[in-house]
């Protein structure tokens, strides 16, 4: 595995479940940035996004 900072690993030490869970992050990641991105332009901008039909603006707090 690839890695920024500290030591990389060899092919021969196969891969342990934190090599899959951070590629798994960097996956997510690089698929919800442009999403991020778009929403913050969008906020700088001043536009809100509709609300749906009939739904007012409600304000609701989940407790667990």
């Amino acid at each position: 595995m690839l890695r920024v900072t500290g030591r990389a690993s060899r092919d021969c030490e196969g891969w342990t479940r934190r090599n899959f869970v951070q590629a798994g992050a960097l996956g997510l990641g690089g698929l919800a940035l442009p999403q991020m991105l778009a929403a913050r332009a969008d906020a700088a901008a001043g536009h809100r996004p509709p609300l749906r039909p009939g739904c007012e603006g409600t304000s609701v707090i989940l407790m667990w």
